[in-house]
């Protein structure tokens, strides 16, 4: 399309299993897989100096995405986490594709990706995942993924998707994060409704329920047209939502 920054490679392999689709209760049939496949985008480190549980953990998850008769969408990378992933899928039959960055087209790419979409920046390729992802997984990972997923808790915030978003908390390495989440929320600078937007999960097992059992919420972010002309709750008891909580904060404050 024009405009667009990324070009397509060759597929890598000729998967095209039909697999069935999911059967959880807030996830559509979408039958033969492909880019109508309900697509579970999964962040990942790239590093392969990492502890073999969580190599485990995301050779695992790629095994249940494929299993669940869902495709895999990750960065494309071969080694760390991301390679793992991808090898899970393969090994149980499934389709996996990918956004990689053009840097790394010919250095550290998996050969087994079905669909490759070659991005020149990363927030080409960031769109490109996000675009794709029906649900988002993240294993644990450096700055890169925490820059992926905290994109996305942003937007989904802001009510600009409602993908739910899952951090597989192997070995408790997303613990703290967890806890810094957590600790926000009390301290009013997290929509509270976000705490239903997404999960830590000890294993891929139980992400995997989650998404199949996620029913989505709204978050209100219409009533800053209420702050700006100063129309606004006078009590916390009646603010309806976390805007209006805030410019009652604020109000407290002043001198």
């Amino acid at each position: 399309d024009e405009g667009k920054t990324w070009r397509m490679v060759p597929p890598q392999s000729s998967a095209a299993a039909v697999l069935s689709g999911p059967d959880g209760p807030s996830v559509d049939e979408k039958g033969i897989l492909g880019e109508a496949a309900f697509t579970v985008t999964v962040y990942a480190a790239s590093s392969s100096h990492v502890h073999k549980e969580h190599f485990d953990a995301a050779f695992r998850l790629g095994k249940l995405i494929a299993e669940s008769g869902w495709r895999q969408v990750n960065g494309g990378g071969l080694t760390g986490l991301m390679g793992a992933a991808t090898e899970g899928g393969i090994a149980a039959g499934g389709v996996v594709d990918a956004v990689i960055l053009e840097m790394f087209l010919n250095t550290n790419m998996s050969t087994k990706l079905r669909n490759v979409e070659v991005a020149a920046d990363m927030p080409t390729r960031k769109q490109g995942l996000f675009d794709a992802a029906d649900a988002i997984v993240t294993l644990p990972g450096g700055l890169g993924t925490l820059e992926e997923v905290f994109e996305a808790l942003s937007w989904r915030q802001l009510g600009m998707h409602q993908k739910p978003i899952v951090f597989i908390n192997s070995g408790e390495f997303y613990s703290p994060l967890r806890d810094f989440l957590e600790s926000s929320i009390r301290a009013g600078f997290i929509s509270p409704q976000m705490r239903s937007c997404f999960s830590f999960c000890d294993s891929p097992e139980a992400a995997i329920e989650f998404l199949r059992s996620h029913k989505p919420s709204s978050i209100c972010k219409t009533v800053l047209h209420k702050i700006h002309t100063g129309d606004v709750a006078t009590s916390e008891e009646v603010a309806t939502s976390d805007w209006t909580a805030a410019s009652l904060a604020a109000r407290v404050t002043d001198p």
